[in-house]
C-alpha cells in the first residue's frame, strides 16, 4: 500500500498524521512505539518485534562485583527437581 500524507506543524515539531486507511494497519494502536530508520530516501516507520534473549546474552554482563550472589535465597530441595 502506498499512499500520499502531508507533514503538518504540531506544537514546536512536525507530525505526520496517520488518518484514514493507515488507521486500519492491524496492530497499531494509539500509544504503541515505533522504531524509524532514517535513509536518503526518507524514513520507515516500524513497530519493533519482541526480541528473544538467549540465556548466553542475558548472562553475558553479569560478573562476581556486579552479581549480588549475597541476595540470591538458596533454594530448597524441591526446586532442585
Amino acid at each position: 500500500m502506498q499512499i500520499e500524507s502531508r507533514v503538518q506543524k504540531w506544537g514546536n515539531g512536525l507530525a505526520l498524521r496517520i488518518s484514514g486507511i493507515l488507521r486500519t494497519i492491524p496492530n497499531l494502536r494509539e500509544g504503541d512505539l515505533l522504531t524509524i530508520t532514517i535513509n536518503e530516501n526518507g524514513f520507515n516507520a516500524v513497530k519493533p518485534t519482541n526480541r528473544k534473549f538467549t540465556e548466553q546474552e542475558l548472562l553475558s554482563d553479569i560478573t562476581p562485583s556486579n552479581a549480588h550472589a549475597k541476595l540470591v535465597p538458596k533454594l530448597l530441595n524441591s526446586e532442585y527437581e
